[in-house]
């Protein structure tokens, strides 16, 4: 049965356990359409492992996750295709382009209209003129802008940035700000 169908990402008394260190304890938190919710903390307090845990990549310890209402641990496919990630340091494919990894990222997610939503996409992000070089001669904060644009052509009810703003310039700040 899905639970708060309104909510995008609802978390549970999230446990992650490496053996004998206690990576997050007990984290709950809700978060709705439209809000934004930061994690704020110091190096190794646990950021990185949660939004992991609720991506799926990680397998939680203990305690329930759900995206756009599906079950992480029950039930992963759904709820990975409602939800995209956007890690510190994405590795992208070196011999794709810019465009192709947009290309890719939508059919991965079975978005079939999305080549106006990445054209623009890439206009924001100033990756326009980069549109057909290849992700291995980009610099990082390109790098950066070319996987938040493939997070967002997949049409998530979720994003997940971590350090978003890692090696952008200050326009490609601004852009994210807004």
């Amino acid at each position: 049965m899905r639970f708060g169908e309104e909510t995008v990402i609802r978390v549970d008394n999230l446990q992650k356990q490496y053996r004998t260190v206690a990576a997050v304890r007990g984290l709950s938190c809700e978060v709705l359409p439209g809000q934004i919710l930061g994690l704020v903390g110091p190096n190794g307090a646990g950021k990185t492992t949660t939004m992991r845990a609720i991506a799926g990549i990680i397998p939680a310890t203990g305690g329930v996750i759900r995206v756009a209402g599906y079950d992480v641990r029950q039930e992963p496919l759904q709820a990975k295709k409602a939800l995209a990630y956007v890690p510190d340091d994405p590795a992208l494919f070196g011999a794709l382009t810019v465009y192709e990894h947009l290309v890719l990222a939508a059919r991965a997610y079975e978005v079939t209209d999305f080549h106006a939503a990445a054209e623009v996409l890439m206009a924001r992000f100033e990756l326009a003129d980069k549109r057909d070089t290849l992700a291995q001669e980009l610099s990082r904060g390109a790098r950066q802008k070319v996987a938040i644009c493939a997070a967002y052509v997949q049409g998530a009810k979720a994003v997940l940035l971590d350090e978003p703003l890692t090696g952008l310039d200050p326009q490609g700040i601004r852009t994210m700000k807004d």
